[in-house]
């Protein structure tokens, strides 16, 4: 049998594992990619 984790909402794990899942995420995303770097154009001028 698996065992099964648990994590407190505020946990570093839980916080790491989110944040993993998200970039994963936004590495997949080629509209994201396309208005981070148009962003960055208008943030720098």
């Amino acid at each position: 049998m698996e065992e099964e984790r648990l994590y407190d909402i505020g946990s570093i794990e839980l916080t790491d594992l989110i944040e993993q899942r998200r970039m994963s995420l936004v590495d997949k995303n080629e509209d994201y990619k396309k208005l981070s770097k148009e962003f960055k154009k208008i943030m720098d001028t």
